[in-house]
């Protein structure tokens, strides 16, 4: 009879995403932006990272969500807070917001 493997051989599937994400992502090649991998332009002084000023303040964005190089590991959201369960007796009559003016 074959054994299962047990929770703690198996890994989540929330790492196989991750794994998964990584594997698929774009590598930019030395001298190309690390945002959108297009060439960078080429200056005598030193090589940039970025081709443009939008790009360099996009990877600010792209790496506090962890989809670049460099940020936290946030590849995908986190697992929502479970909803509380309204008491007996309550119906809930309308979800519309309603501003008074």
């Amino acid at each position: 009879m074959p054994s299962t493997p047990g929770p703690s051989t198996q890994p989540c599937a929330a790492d196989q995403v991750r794994l998964l994400l990584r594997r698929l992502a774009p590598v930019a090649a030395l001298g190309h932006c690390t945002v959108c991998t297009q060439p960078c332009p080429d200056f005598a002084r030193r090589s940039r990272e970025f081709c443009s000023t939008w790009c360099r303040s996009r990877a600010q964005t792209l790496r506090g969500k962890g989809l670049l190089p460099g940020g936290p590991d946030l590849l995908l959201p986190r697992p929502r807070r479970q909803r509380l369960d309204l008491p007996d007796g309550a119906e809930v009559v309308d979800l519309t917001v309603r501003s008074s003016g």
